[in-house]
């Protein structure tokens, strides 16, 4: 047996086998480091649309004791005050939805006073007969993106005042809260702002997020249930290398509730 010759073969064989691997790699590299930096600004630019988008929603679980019977309306004494919440921006949400924005309403602040300290809630507050308790859910959303609410209106001097629990005046009729909880979301509003400045100056914009000149970026959101399909995508050349990628997000339509919907980021 020629061992010399057999050694010579794995050698010629390996040398071979190494030069193939750097001909491939050669070959796909420019591909894969490509894919990898669209993936990166992918990423950063979806990190950013989500951070811009979103605002601090703030919500607190709200209980009524009533038992007087035939109400429409119900003060809400120092309810404000003892909750820093901003009175210009609240959505009082019920078991049926979001209550109309003149439902809902403030105190006139006293004199001296730069914020009011009650809240209004106009809503059909039935009881019972006999004298027994009703129960009454609300919820309260705080955020900036709200529209101002008005503070006073003409049946302010004929809702009852409800103080909270334990309460010096709290009698048989009272309110309750819940743990104040603040959070990041995304808002149908920002949204709708994002997608006419991407229409009117999407140059602006794309600075405004600190994406370099070079790269482009589109988005579409969509909510089937509600029908919802707002795009914002510019026009992308035919020799573009397109990434796109969906996210589910939770946000608070412009109606006030929180709902889900899909994102659809595209990068080129």
């Amino acid at each position: 047996m020629n061992k010399r010759g057999s050694h010579v073969d794995v050698i010629i064989s390996f040398v071979v086998f190494v030069a193939l691997i750097i001909f491939l790699y050669a070959i796909l590299q420019p591909t894969i480091t490509t894919q990898q930096n669209q993936a990166n600004l992918q990423s950063s630019i979806q990190t950013k649309l989500l951070n811009s988008m979103s605002d601090t929603l703030t919500s607190i679980n709200l209980k009524v004791y009533e038992t007087e019977t035939g109400l429409n309306c119900v003060r809400l004494m120092n309810l404000l005050n003892s909750t820093g919440l901003n009175p210009a921006k609240l959505a009082v949400l019920n078991s049926t939805g979001p209550l109309k924005s003149n439902d809902v309403f403030t105190s006139i602040p006293n004199q001296g006073q730069n914020m009011a300290n009650d809240l209004f809630i106009e809503t059909s507050f039935s009881g019972t007969s006999g004298g027994s308790r009703g129960t009454y859910f609300f919820k309260i959303y705080n955020a900036s993106e709200f529209s101002q609410l008005d503070s006073g209106n003409q049946g302010q001097g004929t809702c009852p005042e409800v103080y909270p629990a334990g309460s010096e005046n709290s009698g048989p009729d009272y309110y309750t809260l819940g743990q104040v909880r603040s959070q990041r979301i995304i808002f149908e509003s920002i949204i709708e702002e994002m997608a006419a400045s991407y229409s009117t100056n999407y140059g602006a914009l794309r600075q405004s997020l600190g994406i370099p000149t070079n790269e482009n970026f589109g988005f579409e959101f969509i909510d089937p249930t509600s029908g919802i399909d707002r795009k914002a995508i510019g026009s992308i050349p035919s020799n573009a290398n397109v990434y796109s990628e969906m996210v589910p997000i939770e946000y608070v339509s412009i109606g006030q509730e929180i709902k889900e919907g899909k994102l659809i980021i595209l990068t080129w």
